[in-house]
């Protein structure tokens, strides 16, 4: 079993993105989608942020749910939040969208302290561990560098 990570999501940020237009909408037109920053730390210090949409912590959810990680005395009681479609500028979307924020963070919680090694394999990659834990002994053999190689990191 790994040693659980140290995981919160102190916010969340809406983004526009762009639809194609389609025989129904022929029109292009902007959405606002909501991702919520999940910030890892790990027992060795080292930390990383992921956005998530709504769908992927709900994928992460169905998956887990069928592994069980819900049947223990930690996860029973838990629910998660329905899918809501909020409109611009409408009053109460930013506390709902911290309700969802807080379910999401008790929910990844909760199957961080799984010891079931699906669940926590799941976990590993709904917060994308492999890419962002990866320890690069060399630079890329296109950088050329003067000093000794250390990986960059946003901290």
């Amino acid at each position: 079993m790994t040693t659980p990570l140290s995981i919160t999501i102190p916010s969340f940020v809406d983004r526009s993105t762009h639809l194609q237009s389609t025989p129904t909408s022929p029109s292009h037109s902007h959405h606002l989608v909501t991702f919520y920053s999940v910030n890892v730390e790990t027992e060795g210090g080292r930390r990383f942020v992921v956005d998530k949409r709504y769908s992927d912590f709900l994928k992460l959810f169905q998956e887990t749910e069928k592994a069980g990680a819900f049947n223990n005395k930690r996860g029973a009681d838990f629910h998660f939040p329905k899918k809501t479609f909020f409109v611009s500028n409408k009053p109460g979307q930013s506390e709902l969208k911290n309700e969802r924020r807080t379910a999401f963070e008790h929910m990844l919680d909760i199957l961080n302290c799984e010891k079931e090694s699906s669940t926590q394999s799941l976990l590993q990659a709904f917060l994308e561990t492999s890419l962002h834990l990866t320890t690069v002994s060399s630079p890329p053999s296109h950088i050329k560098t003067s000093s000794p190689w250390t990986p960059a990191g946003p901290f």
